[in-house]
């Protein structure tokens, strides 16, 4: 019985780290990639940019008017233009 209960309780512990780690990875936006069709299903971070999800690499992906700025999307008065 005790060997049961502790190897339920390092399952339990195993899956908590696992899914902890994924939801960190979710949280930094940190998506693996290997191209563009692997971040289709994300919301915003449609373009695959050094093996991860990202929401642009160029201007030209973001919409018209919109710059790019360490990968992401940017009206030019977010970055202090004028």
């Amino acid at each position: 019985m005790k060997n049961r209960m502790a190897m339920l309780t390092w399952a339990l512990m195993a899956s908590s780290v696992v899914m902890g780690c994924a939801a960190i990875r979710a949280h930094t936006g940190e998506i693996p990639c290997q191209a563009n069709a692997d971040c289709a299903s994300t919301s915003s971070k449609h373009i695959c940019v050094k093996s991860t999800c990202e929401e642009c690499a160029t201007n030209a992906d973001c919409g018209q008017g919109m710059t790019c700025d360490s990968n992401y999307c940017h009206s030019p008065s977010d970055l202090g233009s004028p």
